[in-house]
């Protein structure tokens, strides 16, 4: 855990010195220099040293993939092969950020830190490491579609979808921003309960014809069963008056609030109802957002207690979130103990 414990007050330094290179940073080298940390590690790192499980992986993986992992195998670099993509995902991820927040180092930083204390979307690019990938172009694709770079936002969507098909959600976002204004709450909750209904009707019939791998409900110890659910309820909750307080539903913002927290909405079913897991995979694509969506929602509901406090709480979820997830009865941790590069024999 102490790897994490230092993590975690480096990130909150880092914030108060508005900081969001020194972040970005701090993101890349806890991801780039680890070492069988997250539960798709080994796979990818078995794909650059072995050549039985390197073949496997090109024909699961894709064109764009297929050629990077036997380039990493033909010249013996699993590290490389691993770190870059860890490195291009956070690199990709602060620059949308800067690009939406137009440069703006406090707001910046207040993102990167929700970004990186939310055990549910930096930690968790430790696990899947395409998709997190995917997820980082698709963002930045979104921030350059906002700037009206339309030529170069299309080309990163086809070339998110090309690193992982899941990221075709992701094409439907920038529809938001032609909205002449944000979600109203029926609006928000309607769209939310019509996306249950179609995402998990589709999971249904696509694991039937054998086209989906998983389709597990999530209630094993390592994610507190359904418990996590409410969190999600709390943070929907938050996000839904706020989006009933705003009074400015016309900038970028309050658009991005509504898409988000039909996100949250969507992940807590996955929790409390009968709907596959794959789905929470799906609307990383929405999550992503998090840091915008929650920032919006502090500052419309003006909390009576400082940010500092949220996010050191916030914090304090991750490194629980950590503990329990290493001690859950049965389960094996994807994250502790954190190793590193240097850990290898």
């Amino acid at each position: 855990m102490i790897p994490y414990i230092i993590f975690a007050i480096l990130l909150f330094i880092l914030y108060h010195k508005r900081s969001p290179v020194g972040i970005t940073l701090l993101l890349i080298i806890f991801a780039a220099m680890r070492y069988d940390t997250g539960w798709d590690y080994m796979s990818y790192y078995d794909a650059c040293t072995d050549y039985d499980a390197l073949l496997v992986a090109q024909l699961s993986w894709g064109k764009i993939w297929s050629w990077w992992f036997e380039f990493i195998y033909d010249n013996n670099i699993p590290f490389i092969g691993i770190g870059v993509p860890a490195i291009l995902t956070n690199i990709l991820i602060s620059l949308a950020f800067w690009i939406l927040f137009d440069g703006n180092k406090k707001m910046i930083s207040e993102a990167l830190l929700i970004y990186g204390a939310w055990p549910f979307l930096y930690l968790q690019s430790f696990c899947i490491v395409r998709q997190f990938l995917a997820i980082g172009v698709s963002i930045f694709a979104f921030s350059l579609f906002y700037k009206r770079k339309y030529i170069i936002s299309i080309a990163l969507y086809i070339l998110s979808v090309a690193l992982h098909t899941s990221s075709i959600i992701a094409v439907v976002f920038p529809l938001i921003l032609n909205l002449k204004k944000s979600f109203s709450v029926i609006q928000v909750l309607g769209y939310s309960v019509i996306a249950v209904i179609s995402l998990g009707g589709l999971s249904i019939v696509l694991t039937s014809l054998g086209l989906m791998g998983y389709a597990d409900l999530l209630e094993s110890e390592d994610n507190f069963g359904g418990k996590i659910g409410f969190v999600y309820l709390v943070l929907s909750l938050f996000s839904l008056i706020a989006i009933a307080k705003n009074k400015n539903r016309t900038s970028i913002n309050a658009k991005i609030l509504s898409m988000f927290s039909i996100s949250i909405i969507i992940q807590f079913f996955v929790y409390v109802a009968p709907v596959p897991s794959v789905i929470s995979r799906a609307i990383l694509y929405g999550i992503i957002f998090m840091p915008i969506g929650f920032m919006s929602s502090l500052r419309i509901n003006k909390l009576p207690i400082s940010k500092d406090a949220i996010y050191g709480m916030m914090l304090l979820f991750m490194l629980v979130y950590l503990v329990i997830t290493e001690n859950s009865p049965g389960a094996t941790s994807q994250y502790v103990p954190y190793k590193t590069i240097w850990s290898i024999h």
